[in-house]
């Protein structure tokens, strides 16, 4: 049985901890990574459903731009979870790249929203 797997990058403990356990809930294995370099290495080796990505990365990394380098290079989809302004994404080139953009802080219907939207099961 192949279980569905899920790359997270999220530097917050807590929101880290809830996002794995809800998709833990639902029956995915959550992989978590810290860095652009982790997540590009972390992504070849599991070959991941899709990833959960936040826009200031460990490293200063921009979420966006590794949401749409993980598309281009594995065909993974990834979610943007951030405390960031949509202003501020706004001024990325890569802005519209995420198929979803969660808002810090969300509740669990948000999450679960934003998954459908992924059209993860």
């Amino acid at each position: 049985m192949n279980i569905p797997a899920v790359l997270l990058a999220e530097d917050e403990p807590v929101i880290a901890y809830e996002i794995s356990y809800m998709l833990e809930q639902k029956g995915y294995r959550v992989i978590s990574a810290c860095s652009a370099g982790e997540i590009i290495a972390l992504c070849d080796r599991f070959r991941p459903d899709f990833a959960i990505l936040n826009f200031r990365m460990k490293g200063g990394s921009n979420g966006l731009e590794l949401a749409h380098q993980l598309k281009a290079q594995f065909a993974v989809r990834s979610m943007l979870v951030t405390g960031t302004s949509s202003d501020e994404l706004a001024g990325s080139p890569f802005f519209k790249e995420p198929s979803e953009i969660l808002y810090k802080p969300f509740t669990p219907g948000r999450f679960r929203a934003g998954m459908e939207k992924l059209r993860v099961p």
